[in-house]
């Protein structure tokens, strides 16, 4: 059993990492003039994944142009030129303009990297740790950093979507402007799993307690020098 308890913590907080590092986090959603031509040429040119970007929930075209991306895409250059911005804060720490964005989306990253080191830790203290308790203590901070994250975001995307920076004040390219403008900019749905997936570890290592027999209660007491 102690076995098993150890791989299911491994996978759950691996779920958490694998969320964070390579599903669609970041969606942002323009309002453009331009959109039809986009659908024109999308069509014209059979770019189903083009078409995509226009097509609302109800499979209609609209005049809105969606976009999506993951860390790993924002890290490696995978996306468009907004998301590839925004991926650096030197470029934004650079960029005079946009100095208010920097404060809270350092204090994003931050609260974004700390959610991951949290699942790291549950990780190697649920392999190696005598005391499981630390995993709990992980699961909770994890949880508290998730929330501070999605905190700090809502500076970002109240900023973003009240007209206080424009797309060419975050690219630095002119032709940015013809994308319109910001009506959306949000956390994606993957995310809203991490604190489940946590709260999923505090209650298999709460189970696995529970099930330990006396002596071996006894024992883990004795290796933890908590004997009474």
């Amino acid at each position: 059993m102690k076995y098993v308890y150890k791989i299911v913590c491994v996978v759950l907080a691996a779920v958490v990492i694998g969320i964070i590092g390579f599903s669609p986090i970041l969606g942002i959603r323009f309002q453009s003039d331009w959109a039809a031509i986009g659908q024109a040429q999308a069509i014209k040119e059979g770019d189903v994944e083009m078409l995509q970007k226009y097509l609302e929930n109800d499979g209609e075209l609209s005049e809105y142009i969606s976009e999506t991306t993951s860390l790993y895409e924002m890290l490696y250059g995978d996306t468009n030129e907004f998301f590839t911005a925004f991926s650096s804060l030197f470029n934004l720490a650079e960029n005079k303009a946009v100095q208010i964005l920097v404060g809270p989306a350092l204090a994003f990253v931050i609260s974004m990297g700390f959610t991951v080191a949290c699942a790291v830790a549950v990780i190697l203290f649920g392999i190696f740790a005598k005391n499981n308790r630390k995993v709990i203590y992980c699961c909770i901070a994890g949880i508290a950093s998730y929330f501070l994250m999605v905190e700090n975001f809502s500076v970002i995307e109240e900023i973003m979507t009240s007209g206080r920076l424009t797309l060419v004040d975050i690219t630095q390219l002119w032709y940015m402007s013809f994308l319109g403008e910001v009506v959306n900019f949000e956390l994606l749905e993957p995310l809203t799993f991490i604190p489940i997936l946590f709260g999923a570890v505090i209650v298999w290592t709460l189970l696995y307690n529970y099930t330990l027999t006396p002596a071996q209660k006894r024992e883990r007491k004795l290796m933890l020098g908590e004997a009474d």
